[in-house]
């Protein structure tokens, strides 16, 4: 009985981003999937990266019930409308774009590149704790939490990005942020020091497969953002919109 992890648009597709899956190979387990959950999900699925324990593997490896198997919609794979459609993000030309109108979506693609960020981070800051507690297992230690919080987690993960971060806030009660709470809770996060190897593996593979997707849904709200700033320098530069326009927000 392996674990079925859905993200982004395969979530959606399916109305659960999880579910047990009684299969012997991570293509079985997708095969029951598209059964359950019907066309949407299968014609999401040619452009999705299917993982078992956050790694990319041949659909006919073997399962176990302690095996996490994960969907991911991709940014790339596809045509640039099809990958954005599969974000939730616009695919209309800027230039045919009212200024209000532009100015108001990439706005509101950077409150949600905001939001994305802020649990990526979570996300990979719980990685680095879940790795390092494994590790001290494996070489006799105890692992326990408090023990790994003594003698240090290590560096702050790098954000991927060289853009300078931005002065916002995201609430505790940001659906993506009670998503990735629900999925940290689910896997045993709360509990650490209860987990057994299997348990740890589990929580690990989860974790990678959420900060992964993240990243791509990162990635194609910056090549948004970026298209829609280059329509308004664009048009500045021809009179068409002031300074304002460009430094608002």
């Amino acid at each position: 009985m392996a674990i079925l992890r859905l993200f982004a648009q395969a979530r959606e597709a399916a109305g659960t981003g999880r579910d047990d899956v009684d299969a012997s190979t991570v293509g079985a387990v997708i095969e029951v999937a598209v059964a359950r959950y019907g066309s949407r999900f299968a014609d999401l699925l040619p452009t999705c990266r299917v993982w078992l324990n956050g790694e990319e593997v041949p659909l006919d490896t073997p399962v176990t019930g302690k095996d996490e198997v994960a969907v991911l919609p991709p940014v790339s794979g596809g045509s640039m409308s099809e990958s954005d459609r599969m974000h939730g993000i616009e695919s209309t030309d800027p230039a045919t774009l009212d200024l209000a109108v532009l100015r108001a979506e990439r706005e509101s693609l950077r409150d949600r590149e905001d939001a994305v960020s802020f649990v990526r981070r979570l996300a990979q800051g719980r990685i680095d704790l879940v790795s390092t507690i494994r590790a001290n297992r494996a070489s006799g230690g105890n692992g326990s939490v408090a023990d790994v919080v003594r003698s240090a987690v290590g560096p702050a993960p790098s954000t991927g990005s060289a853009r300078p971060p931005r002065d916002a806030e995201v609430s505790a009660d940001h659906p993506l942020v009670a998503e990735f709470e629900s999925l940290s809770d689910g896997l045993g996060f709360d509990d650490l020091d209860a987990l057994d190897a299997a348990g740890l593996d589990r929580l690990h593979a989860g974790l990678v497969a959420f900060e992964a997707a993240q990243s791509e849904v990162r990635k194609a709200l910056f090549d948004r953002i970026d298209a829609l700033t280059a329509e308004l320098v664009r048009r500045y530069k021809d009179g068409g919109a002031s300074v304002d326009s460009l430094l608002q927000n």
